[in-house]
This record gives structure tokens, sequence and C-alpha cells, in this order.
């Protein structure tokens, strides 16, 4: 089982260091466009946050827009509350059932 698991590590590390093999000949510039970049009001404003996301402005992903993000962080820690409950209530009725 062992030797499994160590050959699987090693499959997936051989697999995701291997260099892709591009479509550049040798002696073509690497750096050529290779498509046009749309021009559509959605990709500006994902263009934007990228750029606000990459900032080093000493906050994490998740504080820079604020009450917005806030909001989802708060909610979603909430929600795994709620579950964690839930899960904690139905282990306990698995390790004591009622009895009739």
């Amino acid at each position: 089982m062992r030797n499994l698991q160590v050959l699987s590590r090693l499959a997936c590390r051989t697999i995701s260091t291997t260099a892709r093999r591009s479509e550049v000949a040798m002696g073509q510039s690497a750096t050529k466009a290779r498509g046009v970049v749309p021009n559509t009001p959605g990709y500006k404003t994902l263009m934007r946050r990228q750029q606000e996301w990459t900032k080093d402005d000493g906050k994490m992903v998740w504080q820079k827009r604020g009450f917005v993000d806030l909001v989802q962080v708060r909610g979603l820690e909430i929600l795994a509350g709620v579950a964690g409950v839930a899960i904690c209530a139905h282990f306990l009725m698995m390790i004591f059932p009622k009895r009739d």
C-alpha cells in the first residue's frame, strides 16, 4: 500500500512539473500575442479587480473589497457553524439512539 502511495505521488509530481509543449517553434518569440484581448465591460471589471487584489497593501484578498467581502466571509463562517452543529447532533443521534 505504501508503495502505491509513493508511486502516485511521484506520478503526480512528474506530471505537474513536466514542461508543457508549446506551439512556439525554435527561433520564434514566446511573447508573441496569441489572441485578441476582449474589450467588454465585464472583462475590464475583471482586470480592475485583479489589479486591486495584486496590490501589496497588507490586506488579504477577502479583506480588499470591504463590506461586500465581510458579509460573504461572515456568512460562510455562520453557515459552517450551523453545519457543524447539525453534524454533531447527527452523530449524537447515531451514538445514543432513542430506546423504545
